[in-house]
């Protein structure tokens, strides 16, 4: 279908997604050889020194990439459910430099990064991403947006693994680990997140003419239509920024080029005059 084409380099709008977990699981260092792939997400020790849970999840930028968007804010988004009252807790969330696991085969004995198995008194053997204090229903959120944006650079895996990690010891009275929403949790509110504001390519397919300037207009007399920029997603863009061309062709081959005036919140005026009488239709610039 003829259209205007925005140009390739043009400028684009602003919106927040949420990319959920590709995949999530936690493991505990007293049972080895199991794997926790539940609706939960365990975090801390309870009990004794044995009893010690860490969380992995890692999320999928492929898509983002392919698609030409960038990102502009980035932020791991977690929701603690249960946590000891009056308890004062530390977790970290750690870069994981092997993104290469998969939740049905992780254990604690094969966990990524396995040279920080035992390096409990360090909050990340890798970089930190972030720490906070988990309060039961209190969302967490980490700024990751500098890490977010290295996963999408060329060559990059476009996958961002994270640990969740707890260094503080449990007393024998009080139980130190948190549960966090998974990704299998019925209520997906609960669920984590990369919740994301990206900027997103402007579709030539999805983008929106009308006016009267497009179904009837009189030689050598301006007629005009208005664009509103759409996404991908068919999401009206909200800021302006793009390059449109457009042209209008008669059955004789006399052209017209209109003139396109960004109006800042994702519509842009467009006027043309006609040169001669005839059928005019839109083609490629």
């Amino acid at each position: 279908m003829a259209t205007c084409n925005p140009h390739p380099n043009a400028g684009v709008a602003a919106k927040e997604v949420n990319l959920p977990t590709r995949q999530d699981v936690y493991v505990e260092k007293q049972r080895p050889l199991w794997s926790y792939r539940t609706s939960i997400l365990q975090v801390g020790r309870a009990g004794s020194p044995a009893a010690e849970y860490r969380t992995f999840l890692d999320f999928d930028l492929t898509s983002l990439a392919a698609s030409g968007s960038k990102i502009i804010r980035a932020a791991l988004v977690l929701h603690p459910l249960l946590a000891a009252s009056g308890a004062r807790l530390t977790h970290y969330a750690c870069l994981l430099k092997d993104s290469s696991w998969h939740a049905d085969e992780l254990t604690w004995q094969n966990m990524p990064d396995a040279q920080c198995v035992d390096r409990a008194a360090q909050p990340c053997c890798g970089e930190v991403l972030g720490s906070w204090e988990p309060k039961p229903s209190k969302p967490v959120e980490v700024d990751i947006t500098y890490w977010a944006k290295a996963a999408l650079e060329s060559g990059a895996s476009k996958l961002l693994s994270i640990q969740l990690f707890a260094p503080t010891a449990a007393s024998s009275r009080e139980h130190y680990y948190v549960q966090y929403g998974g990704s299998r949790r019925g209520d997906a509110s609960t669920r984590p997140v990369l919740q994301m504001e990206i900027i997103a390519r402007t579709s030539a397919a999805k983008t929106k003419l009308e006016g009267s300037g497009l179904a009837s207009a009189q030689a050598g007399a301006p007629a005009s239509f208005k664009i509103t920029a759409h996404d991908e997603d068919g999401t009206a863009q909200v800021l302006g920024g793009d390059l449109f061309r457009c042209r209008l062709v008669t059955e004789d081959g006399v052209s017209v080029n209109a003139t396109i005036i960004d109006v800042g919140d994702g519509t842009y005026a467009a006027s043309y005059t006609p040169i001669v009488s005839g059928i005019y239709k839109l083609a490629e610039p």
